[in-house]
């Protein structure tokens, strides 16, 4: 019936920004949110996302699936995560954004380990990827052999865990 499956939206904007083509990863994800589908036929809630809508191919072209039953969610989640950079590994948060180059300054805030990180990325250079600094409180953080910014339980350490921690990321 050619159905418009939104789980597959999600993946391929989580693609695109693993691969390090922001601007693509955020037409991938504004393409498949409520607002970019079909308005005027549309059967669901507009605030809600449908796991498909009916394809043009189908007599109730347009009709909204299961609402409340959308596995899609999960993937836009980690595209979100993994636009703005702040990707939880084992190591602790990489610091790597792939974002649309227009993004010349992004924030965001993160509990992590009983801590509430407020993190500010500049992005003069209207890149997509990359990071040239990573400062924690105004200080420093030095990247890893291989290149990769990684706030760690020792980048933490010291200050009052009642109050932020404030991250600065010079994008480039």
């Amino acid at each position: 019936n050619g159905a418009i499956d939104s789980l597959g939206r999600g993946y391929v904007a989580y693609t695109f920004a693993d691969r390090g083509e922001g601007r693509r990863a955020y037409e991938a994800l504004k393409s498949g949110f409520p607002s970019a589908t079909f308005p005027d036929i549309s059967t669901a809630n507009p605030n809600q996302m449908s796991e498909f809508i009916v394809g043009p191919d189908h007599p109730q072209f347009g009709k909204n699936m299961y609402d409340i039953f959308n596995p899609a969610i999960s993937w836009i989640k980690l595209a979100i995560e993994r636009m703005v950079g702040v990707i939880p590994v084992y190591e602790g948060l990489l610091i790597s954004p792939s974002v649309s180059p227009e993004w010349e300054e992004f924030s965001l805030r993160k509990a992590y380990r009983g801590r509430t990180l407020s993190f500010r990325f500049h992005n003069p250079g209207k890149k997509e990827k990359g990071v040239q600094k990573v400062t924690v409180n105004g200080a420093a953080l030095t990247a890893a052999a291989d290149g990769r910014f990684i706030i760690d339980g020792e980048s933490l350490k010291g200050g009052n865990a009642a109050k932020p921690v404030y991250v600065d990321v010079l994008m480039g």
